[in-house]
Order: C-alpha cells, then structure tokens, then sequence
C-alpha cells in the first residue's frame, strides 16, 4: 500500500506521519519532505507517541 493510500485508509494526517526512510536510515519530519514519499510502497507502520512512523524502502521505491 502506498503512503497516500495508509494515510486515506487510517485517517491520518500529514501533520501526524514521519516518514522512515530505510535507504538513508532516517527519519523524515517536514511536511514537504513527507510529500516526496507519497507515491512509496509502506514497508512497515508503528505508534510513535501522537504520531504514526511509516518505513518505506526509499523515495524511488
């Protein structure tokens, strides 16, 4: 499923997901870094207090 598709389905708001890069080994936080990652397959999802980390492979997959 993609990011934009888990943020649809789960009801979350961009102001409530981080997105985990696996490539890079971090995490991504701005809203407009967020966006870059819309269209990337979510290889995992965990709670991270208020906010939802969603890993992804990286920004080209």
């Amino acid at each position: 499923m993609k990011v934009h598709e888990f943020m649809e389905k789960h009801g979350i708001g961009e102001s409530r997901v981080r997105i985990f890069d696996a490539e890079l080994g971090k995490e991504i936080c701005g809203i407009f870094e967020t966006g870059l990652y819309y269209d990337c397959e979510v290889s995992g999802a965990y709670p991270a207090g208020r906010n939802t980390v969603l890993e992804v492979a990286s920004v080209n997959g």
